[in-house]
């Protein structure tokens, strides 16, 4: 937007890099591209039991059995 309005501004209190709307530029892009990835990939979402048993249903018997035989364990040494 400054370059179409031909507008210098702090370009000589960094030399050689740009002004500063070029660097805040930069840092505004970057913040959205890691509140994405960090929303899309890093946060983790708390489960519901109603999903839990949704996603239990997705396992073949043989792996239902192997779960509840895991948490038996895990409940018993808590």
């Amino acid at each position: 937007m400054k370059r179409a309005y031909n507008i210098k501004d702090f370009n000589n209190v960094f030399p050689g890099h740009g002004g500063f709307y070029d660097r805040f530029d930069c840092q505004l892009i970057m913040t959205l591209c890691t509140f994405v990835h960090f929303r899309t990939f890093v946060q983790m979402s708390p489960m519901t039991v109603p999903q839990i048993m949704t996603l239990i249903s997705l396992l073949s018997a043989g792996e239902q059995q192997q779960l509840l035989t895991q948490l038996q364990q895990h409940v018993t040494n808590i």
